[in-house]
């Protein structure tokens, strides 16, 4: 299936098989099977390794550029105003405290969910849950199946609350980062500058 491939493609990458090489040597191939003029298949090479960046999944961009109706744009109007790592309205927790507040030097939840200081908050698809090159579907059936496991927990228990600690979310973390240390991000899109690796 498509889902699988595509993980097998990922794994390629964190565990160096030799399939990501493959992959880089047929992009490369189709790349000069399809744009013959050697000047714009300079232009349209990347930089970078393959899969550093999203990969294009076209079959008519290249024949698009050789078109002879198509020309070079006189401007590109870039959508910059989007503001991804903040929430629309505020949220508060505990003694006032403010998520954007407590995220404004690194963000970080535990299970990329759930906040000290933030009792029955889960957020879907928080810091480094994003997925690079699959669907986020599976991330968020796992979080959906942590959050009511924990609802679950807390009604059977009677409890008001959940909470985590900082200790949990501190050592989920650290986990995450020694994962991520070993994938070559230095050109990756994925690794924002609010996500920095926790020492």
């Amino acid at each position: 299936s498509l889902y699988w491939s595509r993980e097998a493609l990922v794994l390629s990458f964190v565990y160096r098989w030799s399939l990501r090489f493959i992959n880089q040597a047929l992009v490369i191939s189709n790349l000069e099977r399809e744009i013959k003029d050697v000047e714009l298949r300079r232009k349209v090479t990347a930089t970078w390794d393959f899969e550093c960046k999203r990969a294009l999944i076209s079959s008519d961009w290249y024949p698009t550029l050789q078109k002879p109706n198509t020309h070079p744009v006189d401007i590109i109007v870039r959508a910059t105003g989007f503001e991804a790592q903040q929430f629309a309205l505020p949220i508060y927790g505990i003694d006032g405290c403010a998520l954007a507040e407590q995220w404004s030097d690194t963000m970080k939840a535990y299970r990329a969910m759930t906040e000290p200081n933030f009792p029955n908050l889960f957020v879907l698809l928080g810091p480094k849950s994003r997925l690079g090159h699959s669907s986020v579907t599976i991330m968020l059936e796992a979080q959906l199946k942590y959050i009511t496991e924990a609802l679950l927990y807390t009604f059977e228990n009677s409890l008001g609350s959940i909470e985590i600690k900082d200790g949990g979310r501190h050592s989920w973390s650290r986990n995450v980062d020694g994962v991520v240390t070993t994938i070559r991000h230095d050109f990756t899109w994925i690794y924002h500058e609010n996500c920095t690796l926790e020492k």
